[in-house]
């Protein structure tokens, strides 16, 4: 009996630290509430949940901010052609903009946070300009079913970072 009552103390404990882990200061903080107002919720899902322990909604920010600035360079480093000059402009003030983010989230750099969520309302923008200067001049079928896979990916993870900014105010 003795055991038996060892056995669930520890067991209790162990889920009260794993719940502690995933929630960390804030017992509020769950994917499902981050993600319920995304426009693709089941990404933001599969996203966050891919995050390791998460214990704050900065260490969400930085870990999607990172996200997304992998997939925009990744991008304009393989995608993007070198004379789509307003096409690499944009998506470098993409970049800029998400490395401010970062930053936030990191508490490296104070910035306003109604300037912030300007900044990052701007990203999203940036990669559509980038998008359509694109579109005009793809022609053959499989680049741009490539095209459109890549920027669909980058707006997606873009909405799930906007989502965490308004989740963090």
């Amino acid at each position: 009996m003795k055991q038996a009552m060892h056995f669930i103390l520890a067991a209790t404990i162990s889920l009260s630290l794993l719940a502690i882990c995933k929630a960390g200061n804030n017992p509020v903080l769950s994917v499902n509430k981050i993600c319920s107002t995304s426009t693709n919720k089941t990404l933001c899902t599969a996203m966050l949940q891919r995050c390791n322990c998460i214990s704050s909604i900065d260490d969400i920010g930085t870990f999607v901010s990172g996200k997304a600035t992998s997939k925009i360079k990744e991008m304009v480093d393989k995608l993007v052609p070198k004379n789509f000059v307003t096409c690499k402009e944009t998506m470098g003030n993409a970049i800029d903009n998400l490395n401010m983010c970062h930053d936030y989230f990191q508490k490296k750099k104070t910035i306003d946070f109604n300037s912030l969520k300007t900044k990052a309302d701007s990203i999203l923008t940036d990669v559509t300009t980038c998008e359509d200067e694109y579109a005009r001049y793809i022609k053959q079928k499989k680049q741009k079913t490539l095209y459109h896979q890549s920027f669909a990916e980058a707006k997606n993870i873009i909405d799930v970072l906007l989502v965490i900014l308004n989740n963090s105010k």
